[in-house]
């Protein structure tokens, strides 16, 4: 229980292998919760605050999480670019992990190449179900293009769901270097296709691993 912390500023606390952050009010700075009668309505508030928090989630790719944000049951209409939030141009957002609650349906209207989710870094995304009803839209969209700051990080899905009404449920444009995407326990259902991958249009896409477990 967090509640039993009693914090001063810049106090951690490690718990089941993640480190808590607590303000000097014995408040929790890395853990946020979103959905109805929770600390924040939407998932895009919630990441645009822990960026507030912690400006290193959106000026580099982050090599760990260091921020967890927990969705409760329901569904959410809003489509997220994590490249579009980073503070430092041509990065992305990285170090989150999001897990969702219960029946989580995380949907958009937005076309491509947005989407519901799109971005790549060192996130998690646990318990949701990604459904893309936008205009050629995927229900993920990874597109790293020519960076190399994916190098030591990966993208993990673990019991996920993607939805795409318009294009295929999941779309991978590699990078140039050390792509690494995981898939496991998870179900892709797309229009002609569920999933859809290319290597890097730029010169390179060395060490490129994605791996699919029991999906």
């Amino acid at each position: 229980d967090l509640n039993e912390y009693f914090c001063y500023e810049n106090m951690k606390a490690e718990i089941d292998g993640f480190t808590y952050d607590f303000d000097r009010n014995g408040c929790v700075l890395n853990y946020v919760t979103v959905g109805e009668n929770r600390m924040y309505s939407t998932i895009t508030g919630a990441v645009k605050i822990l960026i507030e928090r912690y400006p290193k989630l959106a000026s580099y790719s982050s090599n760990e999480i260091m921020a967890i944000i927990q969705i409760a049951e329901g569904v959410y209409m809003e489509g997220i670019n994590l490249d579009e939030l980073a503070i430092v141009s041509d990065e992305t957002v990285s170090g989150i992990k999001f897990v969702g609650q219960g029946n989580v349906i995380w949907s958009s209207e937005e076309r491509y190449p947005t989407g519901v989710l799109c971005g790549y870094g060192m996130n998690e995304y646990e318990n949701i179900i990604f459904k893309a009803i936008g205009e050629n839209a995927y229900a993920y969209h990874y597109e790293a293009g020519p960076h190399t700051l994916t190098a030591g990080n990966s993208t993990v899905f673990l019991n996920c769901t993607f939805i795409s009404e318009n294009n295929a449920g999941v779309g991978i444009g590699s990078a140039m270097y050390n792509t690494n995407i995981l898939f496991e326990n998870c179900t892709f259902k797309g229009m002609n296709s569920d999933i859809y991958f290319h290597n890097s249009t730029f010169e390179g896409s060395d060490d490129n691993l994605l791996v699919f477990k029991n999906c």
